[in-house]
């Protein structure tokens, strides 16, 4: 595995821990739009070093992390494609959302509703970014 794979992991599985703050403890924070910011945030610098170092190198990475099921035919992994499109989506995406989270801050300063708005947006993205990495036709339907 190289560094930018290595990176890119990284920033995909990143955005992942605010989903699950969500699951295991559903009482509303005022500092969880904060916290899924300063994820989004982080997670867009992160993201800028694999794809610099793409632009460098020019190769495109399949990624294969996880085998879902194996038949005698077929063999279903959760792989992510890295070429010139989704890698330079990615950084494009972490930058609109996190715009649109810093606006949102500001916006619906005293909205009760906030931090379920931050947690539909970030799903939104991940789902985004999920679609356009995906390597396989079973990966997207999911």
């Amino acid at each position: 595995m190289t560094m930018h794979t290595t990176m890119t992991t990284l920033t995909l599985t990143s955005l992942i821990p605010p989903i699950l703050t969500t699951l295991v403890n559903p009482n509303k924070k005022n500092s969880y739009p904060h916290y899924v910011k300063s994820i989004v945030a982080s997670t867009f610098i992160i993201s800028l070093f694999p794809t610099t170092m793409f632009m460098c190198l020019d190769q495109e990475v399949i990624i294969s992390n996880w085998h879902w099921a194996t038949t005698q035919t077929t063999q279903l992994s959760l792989s992510f494609k890295l070429d010139y499109f989704s890698m330079m989506f990615i950084p494009v995406a972490l930058f609109v959302t996190w715009s649109i989270m810093e606006f949102s801050l500001w916006y619906m300063n005293s909205d009760p509703n906030i931090n379920q708005f931050f947690k539909y947006l970030l799903i939104f993205l991940i789902t985004m970014l999920i679609l356009v990495t995906a390597n396989n036709l079973f990966q997207l339907f999911i």
